[in-house]
């Protein structure tokens, strides 16, 4: 079943990020450093740092910062910046915090933080970024998992989000843990399009939705899969983009 190969892939990348905690890059030290931040303040596992695709010397860096934190639970700040690739030096940053960016685990875990350089150029001059945020739910007969994705641009010294934690993935469902139960899996692609709204690209996103019901008959577990495709347009209104239906 779908749920069991995704509660194994969810366990997989736990196991991982637990082994890895504890252990942080140079760049990671340098950039905590400028930021005068100790480095035992951030949450070392789920610190994300790439090279700019076209200009390596930079990197985009995710800091997330602890508030809180006891066993699985954690309530995390988040600095989302641009650095000199060498020497850690702060270019440009965004900070939020704690209280408006969702990044807390508890029920729901919080399982990782991804930069995305896919190309999302937005006009001629304007190269967004992305990061995306991974979430699963600990229940396992309403199993639930979400990708969101924001996207960032670069201004001077400051980095925005044009569009905020939108969601490209979710699966949950509800089952009795044995067979019977139905579940609802949302892959969505993400594309710029040609249209522009207010000097940037709308983004056509394509939604691929798979329904699936669970049935028990005699000895068997009886699976019957509906699947659609819906898509969405984003248009930028001048400070973020929205939903056109």
């Amino acid at each position: 079943m779908k749920y069991n190969k995704l509660a194994l892939i969810l366990a997989l990348n736990f196991l991982i990020c637990n082994a890895i905690f504890g252990q942080s890059s140079e760049l990671t030290s340098k950039v905590c450093k400028n930021l005068d931040l100790n480095i035992e303040d951030c949450y070392l596992s789920l610190v994300s740092e790439k090279a700019m695709p076209n200009d390596p010397s930079k990197s985009i860096i995710v800091l997330p910062k602890v508030v809180e934190k006891e066993f699985d639970y954690f309530i995390l700040d988040s600095y989302v910046l641009i650095v000199e690739s060498t020497t850690g030096k702060i270019i440009s940053k965004y900070f939020e915090s704690h209280k408006t960016n969702n990044w807390t685990s508890d029920a729901i875990k919080l399982e990782s933080i991804k930069i995305d350089t896919a190309p999302y150029m937005l006009n001629k001059s304007t190269r967004a970024f992305g990061i995306r945020v991974s979430y699963s739910g600990s229940s396992r007969v309403n199993p639930y998992s979400e990708e969101t994705l924001t996207l960032f641009i670069e201004k001077e010294e400051t980095i925005f989000p044009v569009l905020n934690k939108y969601s490209v993935a979710l699966f949950n469902g509800e089952w009795d843990g044995v067979c019977t139960g139905s579940f609802k899996d949302q892959e969505k692609i993400v594309i710029v399009a040609k249209e522009k709204s207010n000097g940037f690209t709308n983004i056509l996103v394509k939604n691929k939705i798979t329904e699936t019901t669970n049935v028990a008959e005699a000895d068997d577990c009886i699976e019957k899969e509906k699947i659609r495709t819906v898509k969405e347009v984003l248009k930028y209104d001048g400070k973020v983009y929205k939903n056109v239906l």
